[in-house]
């Protein structure tokens, strides 16, 4: 994932993830993920079953715990070991699992 910043001249980021690493277990599944998203920038992250995609949300979110690195949104940091925390925004998965075909 590549630093966004640039996408807006002139806005600050919303959403930093700095030297930012998740494991599960043994199995680091974040490496040192860096990503700077500005305010009203889209952003999609696409890639493989398995890639990390729901597990960068959740971590911003603040759903799992990381090891190492900072997030911050809207100018708060988040603790690593938080699980309560960034209310008032939701995604949703699209599945085919999800709608008829």
């Amino acid at each position: 994932m590549s630093d966004l910043a640039h996408a807006l001249p002139g806005a600050s980021p919303q959403i930093i993830l700095k030297q930012v690493v998740k494991n599960f277990g043994a199995s680091r599944v974040i490496d040192h993920l860096d990503l700077s998203i500005p305010a009203g920038q889209k952003v999609a992250l696409i890639g493989p079953s398995g890639s990390g995609k729901s597990t960068v949300l959740r971590l911003i979110k603040g759903l799992e715990a990381y090891q190492h690195g900072s997030i911050e949104v809207a100018g708060t940091g988040r603790a690593r070991k938080s699980h309560r925390w960034c209310t008032g925004w939701a995604w949703c998965f699209s599945s085919s699992t999800c709608f008829r075909t």
